[in-house]
């Protein structure tokens, strides 16, 4: 375990490597409070922003602000929207539920704090990649269940881990792309106590009693990623909750293509998409 775990890590640290140039952004390191680390990418627009707080992937045990540097910058651009990364507690040393408290303590200081860096706290999605698709749509339910919070108007869930009792179907039909569920069964084991149930809400966003509080929703799939029925599972949750949804999906796709947008055409597009995406759900645009 110790081995695989400091192999995915480092494997984290290569992926800048092969996103291409980084933008020429204002970018803010901030310190959320002692311990918590965030990245703020600010676009080419001055003044009332709207902001996604992000959530990286890396299976709650992997990832950081570098590792997906590169990608946000894009992500940035192509949106026009400010983005707080959040550098979350990684798993084993901080099990769940370390890397929920630590997106709400960046939604609470956004709300509170985000105006003094030209925030529109009224405007503000929260998204992530894999792991961090799923920890993301879990907490849009809970913050915008909350009482007097400023709702959250959109999510962005990039080939989300919605379901980890590793039980639906694109698990064994794309295997040879990998994650693996061996990988993936990994990767829990360091986030979850062995007994704990996979499909406690908190866990596993799919299992979430009811999905009316979720926010305009933009979710990405990817046609090779063996996380493509998380995805197609929770969106049609969404729609039978009759949530707004745009769902783009890519056939020719593998997990974390977005990676790859310095030297593939397929991922500078739907990192192009994503953004434009994004852009309207906090607007509250149709599509």
């Amino acid at each position: 375990p110790q081995s695989f775990l400091e192999s995915v890590r480092k494997n984290h640290y290569l992926y800048p490597q092969v996103g291409g140039l980084p933008r020429a952004l204002e970018i803010k390191n901030l310190e959320l409070r002692p311990g918590l680390e965030a990245r703020l990418y600010l676009p080419n627009a001055k003044g009332n922003l709207p902001v996604l707080v992000y959530a990286h992937g890396g299976g709650f045990a992997a990832g950081s602000l570098e590792s997906h540097d590169v990608f946000l910058r894009a992500l940035t651009d192509d949106a026009g929207v400010a983005v707080l990364a959040i550098a979350y507690r990684l798993a084993p040393e901080f099990p769940l539920p370390a890397a929920l408290e630590d997106l709400h303590f960046a939604l609470n200081w956004l709300e509170q704090n985000g105006k003094k860096y030209g925030l529109d706290p009224t405007r503000a999605a929260i998204g992530g990649d894999s792991a961090g698709g799923g920890l993301a749509g879990i907490m849009a339910l809970e913050w915008n269940r909350q009482p007097g919070r400023v709702s959250l108007k959109a999510q962005l869930l990039i080939q989300p881990n919605t379901d980890l009792s590793l039980e639906q179907n694109s698990w064994g039909q794309n295997r040879p792309f990998g994650p693996t569920p061996a990988e993936m069964t990994q990767y829990l084991s360091f986030y979850l106590p062995l007994e704990h149930n996979r499909k406690d809400p908190r866990v596993s966003l799919l299992f979430n009693p009811d999905f009316e509080n979720a926010p305009h929703t933009v979710l990405v799939t990817g046609g090779c990623d063996p996380l493509e029925d998380d995805g197609r599972a929770l969106g049609e949750r969404l729609e039978d909750a009759g949530i707004a949804l745009e769902h783009l999906h890519f056939e020719e796709v593998t997990h974390g293509f977005y990676f790859h947008l310095g030297a593939v055409e397929l991922s500078r597009r739907g990192v192009l998409e994503m953004g434009r995406a994004l852009s309207r759900a906090l607007e509250g645009q149709a599509f």
